[in-house]
């Protein structure tokens, strides 16, 4: 299961359409519109496996939002999803995320992350895997 983490809702349907699109596999995708929503679900539910996680979000942003989930689950991989500079990285590092990864690398490396090889990926540009 995966949990999509946007507060734009077109880019929530764009990257949840981004996942069903990248395997053959049956993969659902839950959204959530806030950082708030994402811990409550991920509190509520434990067959969340992945979290594409939008960096900039109101009341409470990704490096908020990841501390608190990991506090929860910290065996869960989140990785940043961002369309703006990436100068969060040390901090989503430090904070217990697995990767960023820009917008535009999005589907070019989703079937990598959704199969867990996040080693294919450390070389894309655009692509940090912690």
């Amino acid at each position: 299961m995966i949990l999509v983490v946007d507060d734009i809702e077109i880019m929530r349907m764009t990257v949840r359409l981004i996942v069903e699109r990248s395997t053959d596999d049956e993969i659902e995708a839950l959204m959530a519109g806030s950082g708030q929503e994402a811990v409550k679900i991920v509190s509520e539910r434990d067959d969340i496996d992945l979290i594409l996680l939008d960096y900039q979000m109101p009341f409470q942003n990704g490096i908020q939002t990841t501390r608190k989930i990991v506090e929860i689950r910290p065996d869960i991989k989140i990785v940043f999803i961002s369309a703006y500079d990436m100068d969060f990285m040390s901090e989503a590092r430090d904070a217990g995320a697995t990767a960023c990864v820009t917008k535009d690398k999005l589907t070019r490396v989703l079937p990598a992350i959704l199969s867990n090889d996040f080693d294919a990926i450390r070389r894309v540009n655009g692509v940090w895997v912690f």
